[in-house]
């Protein structure tokens, strides 16, 4: 029988059971270790279920670790957040002053009705004469 399934028999964890097996000397390293008959019996006789305050220590422990975790990444990573934070202000601001800018302006007047062409030869300059 392996430790994850012997886990499951005693409503445990796998991890917990693994450290039990080896405080009470058993060769497991792992979760899926197989025990014999022998070190089965062992488990089921030298199993200590966790008590509530036990329980609740760990979920404080792993809490505050988590917690830590986070902020350790929260300030690694804080400079590189702060520089985009700026960027994206600096380019909201260019947005919003173009859209100001082109609101602004007054609509371009009106081309002229289409100029009909003047004839060539009245525009043209007179050739010198010899």
């Amino acid at each position: 029988m392996r430790i994850h399934e012997l886990a499951k028999e005693l409503n445990t964890t796998a991890p917990d059971l693994l450290r039990q097996a080896q405080a009470l000397g058993l060769e497991a390293r792992s979760t899926v270790y197989d025990l014999d008959d022998d070190d089965v019996e062992t488990m089921r006789k030298g199993f200590r279920p966790k008590v509530s305050f036990e329980i609740a220590d760990e979920e404080i422990a792993r809490r505050n670790r988590e917690a830590e975790r986070k902020e350790a990444v929260r300030l690694l990573f804080a400079d590189s957040f702060e520089a985009e934070r700026q960027q994206l202000e600096a380019s909201i601001r260019r947005t919003e002053d173009f859209f100001a800018a082109w609101s602004a302006e007054p609509p371009p007047a009106a081309a002229p009705a289409a100029v009909t062409a003047a004839p060539a030869a009245a525009t043209a300059e007179p050739a010198p004469q010899q």
